[in-house]
């Protein structure tokens, strides 16, 4: 990703995201930090990664698909503290929360983005609408949504292997896969629908 598009997503999806993050959290005195070059750092350092492991791929034309970038994303989001609270009003694992809230919800809208361009590129306008105006459908879950549960999955992935970054690392895949399957469940029930 170009530093245009790295800062273009930070500027316009990131930051609009934690001030709604702080907003909800006022009661924890929430405190966007504003970490760019340490989660670019991270950005830069999970590309490489994915590249290395990618090498003997043999399509290695698409070493870097969208899921990759979001996911790459989401765990520099992630991996890296977003937010300043007071330990006396929310517990450190409601800062933790907060984090991989905004990671996921900039990953899951750099998805959107690139979906909702190819739609229209492909002639799916309508699916492109649905998508701009209600995002992504989600599997229906007995108790708790989709996304809070993928959210809390990814706090477990990164909260555990914090230290050592083994599990940000081998989770970007995973992660990767998880983002495709939402985009192919949601344009599977659109059709679904819509017939």
């Amino acid at each position: 990703m170009k530093e245009s598009t790295f800062f273009d997503i930070w500027e316009f999806l990131l930051l609009p995201s934690a001030l709604d993050i702080c907003n909800t959290f006022k009661f924890a005195d929430c405190e966007f930090m504003n970490n760019y070059k340490e989660v670019k750092t991270e950005y830069e350092n999970l590309k490489k990664v994915i590249k290395n492991r990618m090498q003997k791929h043999p399509d290695k034309d698409k070493l870097m698909d969208r899921h990759k970038i979001a996911a790459a994303f989401a765990i520099a989001v992630a991996q890296s503290r977003q937010f300043k609270i007071n330990r006396n009003k929310c517990d450190r694992l409601g800062a933790f929360i907060m984090d991989c809230t905004l990671a996921w919800n900039v990953s899951v809208n750099i998805i959107k983005g690139f979906t909702i361009t190819e739609e229209n590129e492909n002639g799916s306008k309508d699916y492109a609408v649905l998508l701009e105006k209600k995002g992504f459908f989600y599997p229906e879950t007995s108790n708790l949504g989709y996304e809070i549960q993928t959210i809390k999955a990814l706090y477990w992935t990164i909260e555990k292997n914090s230290r050592y970054q083994y599990g940000e690392r081998t989770g970007l895949f995973f992660l990767a896969n998880i983002f495709y399957l939402i985009e192919r469940y949601s344009k599977s029930k659109f059709i679904i629908e819509t017939k």
